[in-house]
């Protein structure tokens, strides 16, 4: 009976409570999914009464916990966190911490290098002569939650010389965490 509720009367319910006001104008200028988001929040507020906990409690389970952070800072943290990881313990190390195990490298003038078995064939040599660092410059996630990509600048120190850069990373959310699954660059960036 209680999933009969009409349309009409959940906003009477709604607007009789002062955080719900709030909650319709963020439904109003936001999505129906942060909508269902902020119904947490509305679930503290309902003074303990019971039916309106209940219909709370219905409404929650309905919009599916559909409520995915999709925050894009997330992600350039994790790339961020890659170069700091890179400048502390070299680039190779950096590049088979962070690799999902079927990444993908596109290099100049190579063929991909694909999967984490490659990869840690190309990056078992010594890299003490240069430092890779870089720092993205936007982030973007996927509405599914689960892919992403970010992009940036990067500075490439050799012994005698600095090169820089731009580079694109494509990344999976694992249960790990998320984790790279290609990574390219160009070279050629003025100071």
């Amino acid at each position: 009976m209680l999933l009969m509720v009409s349309y009409n009367h959940l906003l009477k319910i709604i607007k009789k409570e002062r955080f719900m006001i709030y909650s319709l104008s963020n439904f109003i200028n936001t999505s129906i999914n942060q909508f269902f988001c902020n119904l947490t929040q509305l679930f503290k507020n309902l003074n303990n009464n019971p039916m309106k906990q209940l219909l709370a409690t219905v409404l929650l389970i309905i919009s599916g916990f559909s409520c995915i952070n999709n925050n894009p800072q997330e992600l350039i943290d994790e790339d961020r966190m890659f170069s700091k990881f890179s400048k502390a313990h070299g680039m190779n190390k950096a590049f088979i911490e962070f690799a999902h195990d079927s990444a993908v490298i596109l290099r100049d003038h190579s063929m991909p290098v694909v999967g984490i078995g490659q990869l840690s064939k190309l990056y078992s040599r010594p890299d003490t002569s240069f430092s890779l660092i870089w720092e993205p410059l936007y982030g973007a996630i996927a509405r599914s939650g689960d892919l992403g990509y970010t992009y940036g600048t990067y500075t490439l120190k050799l012994t005698d010389s600095v090169a820089y850069g731009t580079y694109v990373t494509i990344w999976r959310k694992t249960p790990k965490g998320w984790k790279f699954v290609l990574d390219t660059g160009n070279d050629g960036l003025a100071e």
